[in-house]
């Protein structure tokens, strides 16, 4: 019997259910494999980029001027930033060096064009002029003797949250800025001026701690440990109303929750990973991953983890520490187009945003503009670089470098190992294309006959393996080497069970894409 595997992306990678109990079609493992456009493709790895920095980065925040971009990277004592060849330092001139800790981590953004950056035990940073040689310095008109365990902007405010008054810790508390001029910082705190729109309120319904927000669409989500809170600008003498949104849920750390389409979060819980959209909220992990990863997260580093939007492959990752790891190892990766799983790992990084890197492109300056007003048809002033070519690039604090993700066939910092798996597979014994699973015939296997296009020449390995039971453990034959561009099937004489089990993998630094597979077998009879 000859039984066609086809539509490899369909149901991507299922952790959480029995193979038996799966459609054919679908995954029980995989490292470094994405899927898309009905097949498997393994990922692309990293590259070093922009140079070498002058500290470990530990977080990123990429900045877009009209004639420049700009990366600044944070590191625990230090800020510095880099237009893509040089790096300078920014940090502050005046105060010191920084006391960030890799725990507490730094938020920041950009507030009216000005960059801002926090990191839960200094005062918070701005960066006035977009420049090499202008260093950070206090946020103008920033409360004294008041820290913040985050910062973010919201409309034309700034939003404090878990704040810290005269060294009391008020982790329920969150405080607002009056809404700032276009181009400036707002001009005060002062929450009992009556005359500004500055505020402060205590969101204590529940006993948990704030601990993140981030706009969404016309309204702010505001995340605590356990709970999510809604804050909505109303204006009159309120000025922000804000309401409970779910006591089932809440935020894993900071930087775990992303805007990723129009009005909706994606964010990494206190024990799934949900949709926010501001009235509902919504697991995409229950029953596929979600058991899977709250079993591998390191509980003495959770708050290390971070939730990313790689916009340009309609995919968001949460990136988390596995049990053991000090750092984020593992990125479950979601394809939000498609709904489904894949998995890639992060050899080195502890932090990654979405910018542009190549910022080759040629400006059209208003100073070297040529012919008349009415004739010239080009865009003065242009960027210097296409703000449409955004790229993932990761911190990695431990070798002191930038990388970019999605840029090679393997790691900068050694093999990358990609690998799909499936176990449990009930093969029908009936001639019939609808013919029903069937988990209890002994069948012998004879050929895999892969159809996988990448480097030629390139070897992936396929591993057989069967099952005598739903309940018994695979047993694995020795991997046989298929070469793409030269091998047509893999035998697997010698293979028979009840249940079949493939492993496809590569080590080298190649590419491929798993298209299809057909599994050659004989039925053998019940007993």
């Amino acid at each position: 019997m000859l039984r066609s595997i086809l539509n490899l992306d369909e149901f991507g990678i299922i952790k959480d259910s029995p193979g038996h109990l799966l459609p054919p079609n679908a995954w029980t493992g995989g490292t470094n494999v994405r899927f898309r456009e009905g097949v498997v493709e393994k990922f692309s790895g990293d590259a070093a980029t922009m140079g070498t920095p002058g500290i470990a980065p530990y977080h990123l925040q990429p900045v877009g001027t009209p004639t420049a971009f700009w990366w600044m990277y944070m590191g625990l004592a230090k800020v510095y930033a880099t237009d893509g060849s040089t790096h300078y330092d920014i940090t502050r001139s005046s105060g010191g060096d920084y006391s960030a800790t890799a725990d507490l981590k730094w938020t920041s953004g950009v507030l009216g064009g000005i960059p801002f950056c926090n990191n839960a035990v200094d005062d918070p940073q701005i960066w006035t002029a977009i420049s090499g040689g202008t260093p950070l310095v206090p946020l103008t008109n920033w409360p004294a003797s008041t820290k913040c365990g985050s910062l973010r902007a919201y409309k034309n405010f700034l939003i404090a949250m878990d704040v810290t008054e005269s060294s009391v810790r008020y982790p329920h508390l969150i405080r607002w800025s009056h809404p700032a001029e276009p181009g400036a910082v707002p001009s005060s705190w002062d929450y009992t001026n009556t005359a500004l729109d500055a505020g402060r309120r205590m969101i204590g319904d529940s006993g948990d701690f704030l601990v993140d927000g981030l706009p969404l669409g016309s309204i702010f989500i505001l995340y605590k440990e356990n709970s999510i809170y809604a804050m909505q600008y109303i204006g009159g003498q309120q000025i922000f109303d804000t309401q409970p949104l779910s006591q089932a849920a809440g935020l894993l750390a900071k930087g775990c929750a992303v805007e990723f389409r129009q009005g909706q979060h994606a964010v990494l819980s206190d024990g799934d990973i949900c949709v926010v959209d501001g009235t509902n909220v919504e697991s995409i992990a229950d029953k596929r991953i979600r058991r899977f990863i709250f079993s591998q997260l390191d509980g003495s580093y959770y708050r290390r983890s971070f939730v990313l939007h790689n916009r340009y492959e309609k995919e968001v990752w949460f990136a988390f520490p596995q049990s053991g790891q000090t750092r984020p190892s593992l990125v479950a990766v979601w394809n939000y187009a498609d709904n489904k799983w894949g998995f890639r790992e992060i050899p080195a990084g502890v932090h990654a945003a979405m910018g542009v890197v190549d910022t080759s492109a040629v400006s059209d300056a208003w100073s070297s503009a040529v012919g008349a007003w009415d004739t010239d048809s080009a865009v003065w002033d242009n960027r210097l670089y296409n703000p449409t070519l955004r790229k993932v690039v990761l911190a990695d604090a431990t070798n002191t470098r930038l990388l970019l993700a999605d840029n090679s066939n393997t790691f900068v910092s050694g093999t990358m190992t990609a690998s799909v798996e499936r176990e449990g597979i009930a093969l029908p014994v009936g001639q019939r294309s609808d013919a029903p699973p069937d988990a209890t015939t002994w069948k012998q296997f004879t050929n895999i006959w892969p159809q996988i296009d990448g480097t030629t020449g390139g070897q992936i390995q396929v591993e057989v393996g069967t099952q005598e039971t739903a309940k018994s453990a695979t047993v694995w034959q020795p991997a046989k080497t298929f070469t793409i561009g030269t091998d047509e099937k893999v035998d697997c004489l010698g293979a028979s069970g009840r249940l079949l089990s493939l492993r496809f993998s590569s080590s080298s630094g190649i590419n491929w894409k798993l298209l299809s597979y057909e599994i050659e077998y004989i039925p053998r009879g019940k007993f």
